[in-house]
């Protein structure tokens, strides 16, 4: 039969063992017994015992004595102690607790309150060994956890130095990409212009009135792409500094018909008719003139080159409270509305015809967005193709206080 517990007995007398061990003998309990303290400490360092019946008087080292030197030793003092003793008073309850016992009991002692006592303690002493190994595995599990996390923080601070090391990289370039661009600009618009004024001479020079118009044609695309290098480059300083816009109040009518009046001969040559009673009279946006022109341009180009000879472009404006829409549309002709922002990569590697014509909203979209707007680029249920410039007058209204 397996054993409830083992039960060491110490006491001098071996009449009271007799009977202590008669009654654990009889519920299952493996026990042994010294007739004095020495003894019993000898027993305890020797062998391991789940509980401790103490006599409190014995000759030479009383049951108080030998409960102090149990509980000075570290590998003994969590074994509980019962005192047995036939004092009664209130001085040596308080005795037997102060020097560490866990319980006592009088003699004579009755069996069953014996057996009960020994039971609560062993179950004390069984759930605080329970405690004891949950302890030792959450702090192991703690130290583990700890481990892992000094790991990974120390993961995270080397990626940081990194992440560090790799923006400071990023800032050196984009500082080196906006110089060699401001460099690239300047040089080419240097040249352009020197190629521009020498036309203008060649063009007073010629008597022939097919070269002047040859002449004029080049002059026209060479001032053209002289705009789109400053557009460029001031569209490159926005994203790449923090460089605010240079906002004035702009026409759009205005704005409008400077497109074209540069856009004439395009319009000429595909007979174009174009309607603008939709374009409300008076209408006004917050933005850079230079950028919105070069947007405006961009956007209208795309629509009479996608038109069909012959056909008509509208314009229409809607002005609400959040915002202001400008519209360019043509008829009959339909793009891929699958993936519109196709239309809009400066890199697209198609070769539809309409993608080759389509270069230039690039532009449009960089400098909209510049201005926290949006182009949107959709077929017409009609038929023909509508550009939407939206403007968040909300955004202009508060660019605009901030520019003052």
């Amino acid at each position: 039969m397996a054993s409830n517990g083992k039960i060491l007995i110490i006491d001098d007398n071996p009449k009271n063992i007799q009977v202590a061990a008669t009654i654990l003998a009889q519920s299952g309990y493996e026990m042994e017994f010294g007739l004095d303290g020495k003894t019993g400490i000898h027993w305890l360092e020797e062998t391991s015992f789940d509980l401790i019946l103490l006599d409190v008087m014995m000759p030479e080292q009383d049951g108080f004595d030998v409960c102090l030197e149990i509980k000075s030793k570290p590998k003994l003092a969590s074994i509980p102690i019962i005192f047995v003793t036939a004092k009664a008073d209130r001085e040596s309850m308080v005795r037997g607790f102060e020097v560490g016992g866990e319980d006592y009991i009088l003699k004579p002692y009755d069996a069953q309150e014996l057996l009960a006592r020994i039971r609560v303690h062993l179950e004390l002493k069984k759930n605080k060994e329970a405690l004891v190994q949950l302890n030792n595995d959450l702090a192991k599990k703690v130290d583990e956890r700890t481990e892992e996390i000094r790991f990974a923080y120390q993961m995270l601070n080397d990626s940081n130095i990194t992440l560090q090391k790799t923006n400071e990289d990023l800032v050196r370039l984009e500082h080196a990409k906006h110089e060699f661009l401001n460099i690239i600009g300047h040089q080419v618009g240097g040249s352009l212009h020197g190629v521009i004024g020498t036309l203008q001479i060649l063009k007073h020079k010629v008597d022939s009135k097919k070269l002047s118009q040859l002449i004029d044609r080049v002059d026209n695309s060479l001032v053209k792409l002289e705009g789109y290098v400053q557009t460029a480059l001031r569209v490159t300083a926005l994203h790449s500094a923090n460089i605010q816009l240079k906002l004035t109040r702009i026409d759009v009518n205005k704005l409008i018909g400077f497109c074209f009046f540069n856009l004439d001969e395009k319009i000429r040559q595909k007979k174009l008719k174009i309607n603008n009673q939709y374009l409300q009279s008076e209408l006004f946006l917050m933005g850079e003139h230079q950028l919105l022109m070069s947007c405006f341009l961009s956007a209208l180009e795309f629509i009479i080159d996608q038109s069909p000879d012959y056909g008509t472009i509208t314009i229409e404006s809607k002005n609400e409270s959040a915002q202001t829409t400008i519209i360019f549309k043509n008829e009959k002709v339909s793009i891929n509305e699958l993936d519109t922002s196709q239309y809009f990569d400066f890199f697209s590697t198609q070769t539809d015809s309409n993608l080759e014509a389509a270069s230039s909203l690039g532009f449009a979209k960089a400098i909209i967005e510049s201005h926290k707007g949006e182009i949107i680029l959709k077929n017409r249920q009609e038929g023909g193709i509508a550009c939407l410039l939206i403007f968040n007058n909300i955004v202009q209204t508060f660019l605009n206080h901030g520019n003052t």
